[in-house]
Formats: structure tokens, C-alpha cells, sequence
């Protein structure tokens, strides 16, 4: 597959945030048959053309629907990606003249905004919940696109998702820069303790000793004032003006992780009366749970799994860290999954029934 010049790449790693949008439609990868798979993407354009690469070698139908140009677990979220879309994009394209297969392979992070009972009524097209990481994605194609291992489900961050993320975050924080004419030694020194608390939480989140991301970057905010206070140094501007900034930087980076979906999810004023950064959602299964497994196909963390190698009962382990992605609600055909938090962070638009899981 063709790849896009190396400086709009470069372009899209450092504005990973901003919205870049893919053409829409159906895209035959390889040499697809009519009863070749069908996987649904967003149209978040560097993600496409990942995966584009990632399908390399296979022979099989790519969906692009809209999502904003964002990515699928954004998108998903905020309504931006949803069985209406899917459906939309299953009629603009015909696919039901050219495929015979009635299932569609879709990431589980876009579970949270997906009917999937829905689609199959409208639409026509089964929902199979593929890897949650694309790197899983040729090993589950190769084993019939239907079966995935408990590692698939899990939301990965490896260390170069951390590293793009990082230089996503560096991107954000670039118009700083734009002080230089005016406080050239402040601006400079801002951005450097942002490089310090991006690329020091990213890349040292395994080392560093804190569990939650948002004590991870105080930490080094401490580190940072700490090496200030020990060499003190006497030029460019006041140790205590330097101490200030650096200090400013490491606590936005810090609200940045609170909101970080991969990790956890808590909002500003609980972490900062708490120092806690686990998600105020906490899913509980009441009396409504038959125990369909829904939550254990879509749950990215993980939480949600059968007790017992021959029981059928679902049981949650707390233990693995809710991120709040509310996924489990969604797609629960009963509402029977409560919450046993102190409430929620209330950026997911995508449920109907979200004010039942308000703090009283």
C-alpha cells in the first residue's frame, strides 16, 4: 500500500489531535472474494493508512466511515461514531451487492457509541469485536477473523503509542512558542518543562514509582525543582520565576493524564482533593445481569470475566482499574450494570441513559 509523503506524516504526528479525515467508502485490500471479511474503520486519516500496512498481505473488504476525522474510541464516545453512520455507509456503498458474508469485523473501542442489536435490525450486518490494537490484528485474521485471545481485548499502550502520544502532547503546547519575541527565556523554559513532563511520564511510566499518570508528572515536577534548587542557577531569569513555570508546566501536563482514556479517567477537582486518579466509575452487576458476557467482549481493561473455567457467572475484578470508558453500559442488553463510584466524569455523549449513573 502507497504511504503518504514522509512530511504529511510528520505533520500528522505532531497535530495528532486535530481532526484529519480519510475518504469514506468501501476499499478492497489485496484481492478481497465476496465472502472475504469485512472490517469497519473511522476515517481518521493516519489511522487508515496504518492500517492499510497493518492488512498488507490479506484479501479483505475495508469499510471507512465517517467518524470526524477522529479516532474510533474518540469518535465513539462523543456520537461521532455509530451504528447510524455504519448503516449509512453500508448503503452509500452497496456492500450487500458485493459481499456475501453479513458480519462486520469492528474494533471494541468504538463499543461505547455502537448499537449493535440495531445495526443487525437496520442494517443488516452482524458485529464481531476485533483486536483492540492493530498489531493483534494480523494474528486474529490469520486464525478466522473470529476468535480473538484475552490479550486482544486489552487496550495496549506500548511504548511507541506513548512515544507518538508524547509528541502529539508537544504539538498541543507549541503555541507557547509563540512568545519568544516578547519572553524569549520564559517561553523556551516553559516548553522544556513540558518536554520534561510529556516525554518523562510517557516514556518512564513504567519506572516511575506513582501508580496514577497525574502523580507520575508531580514527581517530576519535584525532580525538576529539586535539580533547580541544588545548582541554582543565576542566569537567564529568577530561580523562583523558573521555579514557578516549571512547576505550572508539570501541573497542566498532569490535568492533561487525568483525562488520558488509556490509563485512568477522574476528573480535576477529585484528583486534587484526593491525589487519586482512578476513574469515579465503578461498574457493579445487579440483579438485572443474566450474564450474556457483553461486558467481557467490549471491557478494554478487562474487568469483566466468567468465575470459574465452568461457570457462566460474570463476575469484576476492580483490582485491573475501570478507565470509564463505559463500553460494558452500552452494551449491556439489560441495563444491569450499576455504578458503585462517586459518580462519573460525563464525556461520554454517546449513552441515552447517562443520568442514572449522576452523583446524587
Amino acid at each position: 500500500m502507497k504511504q503518504s509523503p514522509l512530511h504529511i506524516r510528520l505533520y500528522w504526528l505532531l497535530h495528532r489531535y486535530n481532526p484529519f479525515r480519510a475518504e469514506v467508502g468501501l476499499r478492497a485490500i489485496g484481492n478481497p472474494t465476496p465472502d472475504a471479511p469485512v472490517l469497519v474503520s473511522g476515517n481518521y486519516a493516519p489511522v487508515v493508512e496504518e492500517l492499510e500496512q497493518v492488512l498488507n498481505g490479506f484479501d479483505v473488504w475495508l469499510l471507512v466511515v465517517d467518524s470526524a476525522g477522529i479516532n474510533v474510541w474518540c469518535a465513539a464516545g462523543v456520537g461521532d461514531f455509530s451504528e447510524h453512520k455504519i448503516i449509512d455507509t453500508l448503503v452509500a456503498t452497496r456492500i450487500s451487492e458485493k459481499v456475501t458474508t453479513r458480519r462486520l469485523i469492528i474494533s471494541p473501542l468504538a463499543a461505547v457509541g455502537i448499537d449493535r442489536d440495531r445495526l443487525r435490525r437496520d442494517g443488516g450486518f452482524d458485529v464481531i469485536w476485533g483486536p483492540a490494537h492493530l498489531d493483534d490484528l494480523p494474528a486474529f485474521l490469520r486464525g478466522g477473523g473470529t476468535t480473538r485471545t484475552p490479550q486482544m481485548r486489552l487496550a495496549r499502550f506500548p511504548l511507541r503509542d506513548r512515544f507518538q502520544q508524547a509528541i502529539g502532547i508537544m504539538g498541543v503546547f507549541a503555541f507557547s512558542l509563540l512568545l519568544i519575541p516578547w519572553h524569549r527565556r520564559e517561553a523556551l523554559w516553559f516548553y522544556a518543562s513540558i518536554a520534561h513532563a510529556v516525554f518523562g511520564t510517557m516514556l518512564g511510566y513504567e519506572l516511575l514509582p506513582a501508580k496514577y499518570p497525574a502523580n507520575k508528572t508531580m514527581l517530576l515536577a519535584a525532580a525538576q525543582a529539586a535539580i533547580l534548587l541544588i545548582t541554582r542557577p543565576n542566569h537567564g531569569m529568577p530561580l523562583r520565576r523558573r521555579l514557578f513555570i516549571g512547576f505550572a508546566a508539570h501541573l497542566l501536563i498532569a490535568f492533561d493524564m487525568i483525562g488520558s482514556t488509556p490509563f485512568y479517567k477522574t476528573t480535576i477537582a477529585h484528583w486534587l482533593s484526593t491525589g487519586n486518579n482512578e476513574s469515579l466509575f465503578q461498574p457493579n452487576l445487579g440483579d438485572k445481569c443474566n450474564s450474556c458476557g457483553r461486558c467481557i467482549e467490549v471491557c478494554p481493561k478487562g474487568l469483566f470475566s466468567r468465575a470459574g473455567e465452568d461457570s457462566r457467572r460474570v463476575v469484576i475484578d476492580h483490582s485491573k482499574g475501570c478507565c470509564e470508558c463505559l463500553a460494558c453500559i452500552k452494551q449491556c442488553p439489560r441495563e444491569a450494570i450499576d455504578n458503585i463510584g462517586r459518580g462519573w466524569k460525563d464525556d461520554i455523549k454517546s449513552l441515552d441513559t447517562v443520568s442514572r449513573f449522576r452523583p446524587a
